[in-house]
């Protein structure tokens, strides 16, 4: 049986570029009744690849953000909802 101590050493030695799968998993596993987590478990990988436009607001999206202009999560919520 594995050990707490031997996961966060797994966990350790992961990739950065694994981590929110690493999450994901864990959050699942804690609480597999979750729709919404399951749901993120078992989606297959986005491999489509992006289009200019979609490049172009990513880059446009983290400029804004190297620059602090951020809106706050219940801003949004505010807006959609």
């Amino acid at each position: 049986m594995a050990t707490k101590e031997e996961l966060y050493k797994l966990v350790s030695e992961l990739p950065d570029s694994e981590l929110d799968a690493a999450r994901r998993y864990l959050e699942y596993l804690r609480n597999p009744n979750d729709p919404v987590l399951r749901a993120l478990v078992e989606a297959p990988e986005d491999d489509e690849p992006l289009s200019k436009d979609e490049e172009q607001a990513i880059n446009e999206a983290k400029e804004e953000l190297k620059k602090g202009h951020v809106v706050p999560s219940e801003a949004v919520r505010e807006d959609v909802f």
